[in-house]
Protein backbone atom coordinates (compact mmCIF):
# COMPACT_ATOMS: atom_id res chain seq x y z
CA UNK A 1 0.00 0.00 0.00
CA UNK A 2 1.31 3.55 -1.23
CA UNK A 3 1.52 6.19 1.62
CA UNK A 4 -0.14 9.24 0.93
CA UNK A 5 2.49 12.11 0.42
CA UNK A 6 1.56 14.96 3.60
CA UNK A 7 0.15 18.40 2.63
CA UNK A 8 3.41 19.99 3.90
CA UNK A 9 5.38 17.66 1.57
CA UNK A 10 2.88 18.24 -1.63
CA UNK A 11 3.23 22.61 -0.26
CA UNK A 12 7.10 21.83 -0.44
CA UNK A 13 6.65 20.72 -4.29
CA UNK A 14 4.52 23.48 -5.59
CA UNK A 15 7.06 26.21 -3.79
CA UNK A 16 9.83 24.07 -5.11
CA UNK A 17 8.32 24.04 -8.89
CA UNK A 18 7.18 27.64 -8.50
CA UNK A 19 10.77 28.89 -7.93
CA UNK A 20 12.28 27.03 -10.80
CA UNK A 21 9.77 28.32 -13.12
CA UNK A 22 10.32 32.02 -12.14
CA UNK A 23 14.01 31.14 -12.11
CA UNK A 24 13.41 29.85 -15.56
CA UNK A 25 11.80 32.80 -16.45
CA UNK A 26 14.13 35.18 -15.67
CA UNK A 27 16.36 33.21 -17.02
CA UNK A 28 14.69 33.88 -20.48
CA UNK A 29 14.16 37.47 -19.83
CA UNK A 30 17.88 38.11 -19.40
CA UNK A 31 18.73 36.11 -22.34
CA UNK A 32 16.13 38.15 -24.28
CA UNK A 33 17.19 41.11 -22.86
CA UNK A 34 21.25 40.20 -23.77
CA UNK A 35 20.16 39.72 -27.41
CA UNK A 36 18.10 43.00 -27.54
CA UNK A 37 21.00 44.99 -26.26
CA UNK A 38 23.12 43.76 -28.86
CA UNK A 39 20.93 44.27 -31.59
CA UNK A 40 19.74 47.49 -30.29
CA UNK A 41 23.71 48.90 -29.92
CA UNK A 42 24.09 48.51 -33.76
CA UNK A 43 21.07 50.21 -34.47
CA UNK A 44 19.79 53.74 -34.02
CA UNK A 45 16.68 53.13 -32.12
CA UNK A 46 14.05 55.30 -30.51
CA UNK A 47 12.97 54.98 -26.84
CA UNK A 48 9.84 53.20 -27.87
CA UNK A 49 11.38 50.27 -29.58
CA UNK A 50 13.19 49.71 -26.17
CA UNK A 51 9.86 49.95 -24.56
CA UNK A 52 8.55 47.34 -27.36
CA UNK A 53 11.85 44.91 -26.93
CA UNK A 54 11.20 44.69 -23.15
CA UNK A 55 7.12 44.12 -23.33
CA UNK A 56 8.29 41.30 -25.70
CA UNK A 57 10.98 40.02 -23.35
CA UNK A 58 8.26 40.15 -20.59
CA UNK A 59 5.70 38.21 -22.60
CA UNK A 60 8.18 35.53 -23.64
CA UNK A 61 9.45 34.65 -20.42
CA UNK A 62 6.62 34.77 -18.52
CA UNK A 63 4.98 32.32 -20.73
CA UNK A 64 8.33 29.98 -20.39
CA UNK A 65 7.99 30.59 -17.21
CA UNK A 66 4.53 29.09 -17.00
CA UNK A 67 5.40 26.45 -19.27
CA UNK A 68 8.10 25.03 -17.18
CA UNK A 69 6.13 24.58 -13.81
CA UNK A 70 3.03 22.98 -16.22
CA UNK A 71 5.14 20.32 -17.19
CA UNK A 72 6.89 20.16 -13.94
CA UNK A 73 3.32 19.99 -12.37
CA UNK A 74 1.52 17.72 -14.95
CA UNK A 75 -1.76 19.04 -13.22
CA UNK A 76 -3.68 22.71 -12.85
CA UNK A 77 -1.44 24.21 -15.54
CA UNK A 78 -3.36 27.14 -15.88
CA UNK A 79 -3.86 28.48 -12.06
CA UNK A 80 0.18 27.36 -11.67
CA UNK A 81 0.56 29.28 -14.47
CA UNK A 82 -0.88 32.04 -13.43
CA UNK A 83 0.64 31.98 -10.07
CA UNK A 84 3.91 31.78 -11.69
CA UNK A 85 2.83 35.37 -13.54
CA UNK A 86 1.97 36.96 -10.54
CA UNK A 87 5.02 36.15 -8.74
CA UNK A 88 7.42 37.48 -11.75
CA UNK A 89 4.85 40.43 -11.44
CA UNK A 90 5.35 41.19 -7.76
CA UNK A 91 9.50 40.48 -8.25
CA UNK A 92 9.71 42.71 -11.61
CA UNK A 93 6.92 45.24 -9.05
CA UNK A 94 9.81 44.85 -6.16
CA UNK A 95 13.05 45.29 -7.89
CA UNK A 96 11.70 48.38 -9.29
CA UNK A 97 10.47 50.26 -6.70
CA UNK A 98 14.29 49.88 -5.19
CA UNK A 99 16.43 50.27 -7.78
CA UNK A 100 14.36 53.09 -9.68
CA UNK A 101 12.39 54.13 -6.71
CA UNK A 102 8.88 53.90 -8.88
CA UNK A 103 8.58 51.72 -11.79
CA UNK A 104 7.71 53.96 -14.75
CA UNK A 105 6.73 53.24 -18.02
CA UNK A 106 4.01 50.44 -19.03
CA UNK A 107 1.39 51.00 -16.44
CA UNK A 108 0.89 48.19 -13.70
CA UNK A 109 -2.33 47.07 -14.05
CA UNK A 110 -1.43 46.16 -18.11
CA UNK A 111 1.90 44.53 -16.87
CA UNK A 112 0.37 42.41 -14.34
CA UNK A 113 -2.45 41.17 -16.76
CA UNK A 114 0.44 40.55 -19.61
CA UNK A 115 2.83 38.61 -17.01
CA UNK A 116 -0.33 36.74 -15.57
CA UNK A 117 -2.10 35.36 -19.46
CA UNK A 118 1.48 35.02 -20.70
CA UNK A 119 2.06 32.41 -17.51
CA UNK A 120 -1.16 31.29 -17.77
CA UNK A 121 -1.33 30.51 -21.61
CA UNK A 122 2.05 28.82 -21.21
CA UNK A 123 1.38 26.37 -18.43
CA UNK A 124 -2.10 25.71 -20.09
CA UNK A 125 0.10 24.44 -23.09
CA UNK A 126 2.84 22.85 -20.95
CA UNK A 127 0.32 20.77 -19.25
CA UNK A 128 -1.26 19.32 -22.42
CA UNK A 129 2.08 18.89 -24.07
CA UNK A 130 2.09 15.44 -25.39
CA UNK A 131 5.88 14.13 -24.99
CA UNK A 132 7.62 12.97 -28.22
CA UNK A 133 7.33 9.19 -29.11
Amino acid sequence: MRKQKSDRMRFAGVVMQQLVAVFATFGVIFLLLCVFSFMTAHLDASDSVFAGMSTAALFIGAYVGGYVCGRRRKRCGLMMGAVTGLLVFLVILALGSIFLGAAEGFSHMGKLFLTVAAAAVGGAVGVNHKKNV
